[in-house]
């Protein structure tokens, strides 16, 4: 009986800790890695051009920028999985499960909804009355 209730307990805690973590896809990550791959290549294919030095800085810059805003606009929500979208604090919609984005600042995913089954185990002599 303890040791239910000290699980019970600790699968509550490990689900506030998710709740508050970051969640980034694999997706979003290996696209961001692109991304600053394909600015060091760009970068030093400009630089045996003989481009101009502003140009090579902004253009590292803006594909470095787009590259982070891949990763944190895409997110995956689990096949038991809904998230539900702020824009501004004001509710826009329930997304998933699968792949889905959103504007970085502008909307949070304030919530991620759990639909699977939790079993929760009760006494029966509890529930049992004098009648």
């Amino acid at each position: 009986m303890m040791q239910r209730m000290t699980s019970m307990s600790q699968r509550k805690e490990d689900q506030k800790s998710k709740k508050n973590s970051i969640r980034i896809p694999a997706i979003a990550t290996t696209i961001y890695i692109l991304f600053v791959i394909a600015s060091s290549l760009v970068t030093a294919l400009l630089q045996v051009l003989n481009a101009a030095s502003w140009l090579i800085g902004m253009l590292l810059v803006v594909l470095n920028l787009v590259g982070l805003y891949f990763l944190f606009a895409l997110k995956v929500a689990d096949q038991w999985e809904k998230a539900v979208v702020l824009r501004f604090g004001r509710f826009i919609g329930l997304r998933g499960p699968g792949l889905f984005g959103i504007v970085p600042i502008v909307d949070k995913v304030s919530i991620w909804i759990d639909h699977r089954v939790i079993v929760t185990p009760f006494s029966a002599e509890k529930t049992l009355t004098k009648d």
